[in-house]
């Protein structure tokens, strides 16, 4: 990430040439008054020489004490603004650190063939929107009977349409499983995220990042999928649940029905 200069800054690049510029213009046309005024005998007594100093120094005076002052002024923002640039930027080269240590331990997620089967990730996101579409308050004690939201849910839905080489128990873990690690990652990203003082704006731009990238290295399809996972696993294996939640919340690809339904039976008792 460049350190782009701030524009807007007064006493920065162009800016601060301007100042300088038009204060050295200022006080040439100053001086050259005071000293054609004098020899013209402008208003002073050319006869009496020390008139003539103390009425230079009378008036110049207060403007180089004006310009002292501005000028060790701008002496103490510049090296303030400096150490405020250098500060972010030590924050930056921090942040790409991390990054960069991340994307090496992301890429450590294995993939295989079956998340990355454009058609039968399709199969289970278009089941996973179906039981959204067709979701009612009724169901809610029925799931809540069957423990909430689980895997079983949608294993249920998938046999319900004879998707079984889905659902066979080894084929299943070859989607589940991936989607769960990048879970995990995704919850030790926050926690470490947090502790490096990073914003929450900035931590879920690169949630944001991350599960694109994991879609690119299986397939755009998966985020529903990915979406329920998240909102089956229980809080006790990620500790930061609700923050993935809330990134996922804002993700172009997710059905946002599902949150609705989340929150429906969290709610229910």
């Amino acid at each position: 990430m460049k350190n782009i200069p701030d524009e807007t800054d007064f006493f920065s690049g162009k800016n601060l040439t301007r100042f300088i510029v038009a204060l050295a213009i200022f006080l040439t046309v100053l001086l050259s008054y005071i000293y054609i005024a004098s020899h013209l005998n402008w208003g002073f007594n050319m006869s009496d020489k020390n008139l003539i100093g103390d009425a230079i120094g009378g008036i110049s005076a207060p403007f180089i004490g004006i310009t002292t002052c501005i000028l060790t002024f701008i002496a103490f923002y510049v090296q303030y603004d400096f150490n405020r640039k250098q500060s972010v930027f030590i924050k930056k080269q921090h942040l790409n650190e991390f990054i960069a240590e991340f994307n090496q331990t992301f890429n450590l997620i294995e993939t295989n063939n079956h998340i990355s089967d454009t058609m039968k990730v399709m199969e289970i996101n278009n089941t996973i929107n179906e039981f959204i579409e067709n979701f009612t308050e009724e169901h809610i004690p029925l799931i809540k009977k069957q423990g909430g939201l689980t895997i079983n849910t949608i294993l249920n839905l998938l046999n319900s349409k004879g998707l079984y080489s889905i659902t066979k128990i080894e084929n299943w873990f070859m989607y589940y499983n991936p989607s769960r690690k990048f879970i995990i990652f995704i919850d030790v990203l926050i926690r470490e995220s947090s502790q490096l003082g990073i914003n929450e704006k900035e931590q879920l731009n690169i949630i944001n990042n991350f599960i694109i990238k994991f879609e690119i290295a299986t397939t755009p399809e998966i985020i529903n999928f990915l979406t329920y996972n998240v909102l089956i696993t229980p809080t006790n294996v990620i500790k930061n649940k609700d923050f993935i939640i809330k990134s996922l919340n804002q993700h172009y690809g997710v059905n946002q029905a599902i949150f609705k339904i989340y929150d429906q039976i969290q709610n229910t008792y």
